[in-house]
């Protein structure tokens, strides 16, 4: 079948085989045809350029094969390079092996292989929905998938003890068959990681996912000892609702421990939803906003470039009386940005009035950014390649960090050991003077500071 050869008496299993030999033989040669007879008993086609090509096939007299009777290959047209008999599904079985070997592959990439292998032109639609079938074939279709979600959470939860995984479904009354709703995931070792060796710094945000119903999944992230993001939990709901944060969040605190005893930090974009969840469940939760978030809405009513270094520098002040100079300067340049700014509170975007406590002084929720990335790959996946793509990368990411840092021989983690030698160096521009006990007077550029 990879280069059929097509002689009269040829015998095939059945008129499925014949067709699909004979279509194989077509678009190989480069010729089109049409069916004059196409049952199960016989099948007739012509060639389409009317030069007198024709073949017959009918079953053989003694046994249910069938047999071409009789071929005239008299073919004189010229090729044809737009062959409606190159379908997605035909291009979805000739490279679903391909396609499985690497799943990433470009659809440029495949449709210059198309051209190359059988002298065809297809569009870049066409060959989307072949790679799409090609998927189907190997991962399951999204219905499929979401039919064996129980099952999922069963053998995650016996095959890695100590994981929460909790299913939300539907199903408005016993007559009703259930709807899935929302899945929560926290592994075993992301908790146990996350408890063990992170700040009290949590990010929080919510990507889309690209499969026909939509929905998009939450993520919980934290910071590890090295300055980089350590996953916590993910959970794969219908929107960003204010509902949906509630139950990711609680349950979320039900799998590390509560706010009044760890302490917990908490940084997101400002969304709205979020915003009332944390107002009702989490009011005494220290909560910041994504500054980057905070000035792309300050920007939109605010044009200005002084004003918008203004707002950074108030951002960044580390002392409230820098943040109220700088609150003053604001206000002198433009009093409505001023009494825009002055209604948010300065715990939620400004350096000088964080809590000390998670000793984390970010002002960008980058550590969900980079998350989100992180998932990219399996964002336009069935649900449960969806789960095992993110659990399989997460897998190598633990593993490959655990052996980096076996093989690194310095005392503490190696980014904060190169802001170490950064601080080193700028050190010199310092004088101090000791006062006595555990008091410094400290001095640099013509200012003092006491500590």
């Amino acid at each position: 079948m990879q280069k059929p050869v097509l002689v009269v008496g040829m015998i095939f299993s059945s008129p499925q085989v014949f067709r699909a030999a004979l279509k194989d033989y077509a678009i190989q040669h480069g010729f089109d045809y049409t069916f004059v007879k196409n049952e199960s008993s016989r099948v007739t086609t012509v060639c389409k350029s009317k030069s007198g090509c024709r073949i017959h096939a009918s079953p053989m007299q003694m046994g249910e094969c069938f047999q071409i009777k009789s071929y005239v290959a008299t073919h004189k047209c010229p090729r044809s390079y737009q062959n409606h008999m190159v379908t997605s599904s035909w291009l979805s079985s000739k490279y679903l092996e391909k396609i499985r070997d690497d799943p990433n592959w470009n659809i440029h990439a495949i449709r210059k292989s198309v051209k190359r292998d059988f002298k065809v032109d297809v569009s870049n639609s066409k060959i989307y929905r072949a790679k799409r079938k090609s998927m189907v074939c190997i991962e399951g279709g999204y219905v499929e998938q979401y039919a064996r979600v129980w099952d999922y959470c069963d053998l995650v939860r016996s095959r890695n003890p100590g994981s929460s995984v909790k299913l939300k479904v539907e199903r408005p009354t016993l007559v009703v068959m259930p709807t899935f709703q929302r899945l929560y995931v926290n592994l075993h070792a992301m908790r146990q990681g996350f408890l063990a060796g992170c700040r009290p710094f949590i990010g929080l945000d919510g990507c889309h996912l690209k499969g026909p119903w939509g929905r998009q999944i939450l993520s919980a992230v934290g910071k590890d000892t090295n300055e980089q993001m350590f996953p916590i939990a993910y959970a794969v709901v219908e929107a960003e609702l204010k509902e949906s944060w509630t139950w990711f969040l609680r349950t979320l605190l039900n799998d590390i421990g509560s706010v009044e005893t760890y302490g917990w930090t908490f940084i997101s974009d400002r969304q709205n939803e979020l915003v009332e969840t944390f107002e009702e469940i989490l009011p005494n939760a220290d909560h910041r906003f994504c500054a980057s978030h905070m000035y792309n809405n300050f920007k939109a009513k605010f044009k200005r470039k002084l004003l918008k270094d203004t707002m950074w520098s108030a951002a960044y002040a580390t002392t409230p009386i820098e943040f109220q100079k700088k609150m003053e300067e604001m206000e002198k340049l433009d009093k409505k940005a001023y009494a825009y700014l002055k209604k948010i509170n300065p715990t939620l975007w400004s350096r000088s009035a964080f809590n000390p406590k998670p000793k984390c002084n970010l002002l960008f929720n980058n550590l969900s950014k980079t998350f989100n990335g992180f998932i990219l790959p399996a964002r336009d996946k069935p649900i449960l390649t969806l789960l095992e793509t993110i659990r399989r990368h997460l897998m190598r990411r633990f593993q490959n960090q655990r052996s980096r840092m076996d093989k690194y021989e310095g005392p503490i983690c190696p980014k904060i050991q190169e802001k170490l030698e950064k601080m080193k160096m700028g050190a010199c521009d310092f004088h101090i003077e000791w006062s006595g006990g555990e008091e410094y007077e400290v001095q640099r550029h013509g200012k003092q500071y006491v500590c």
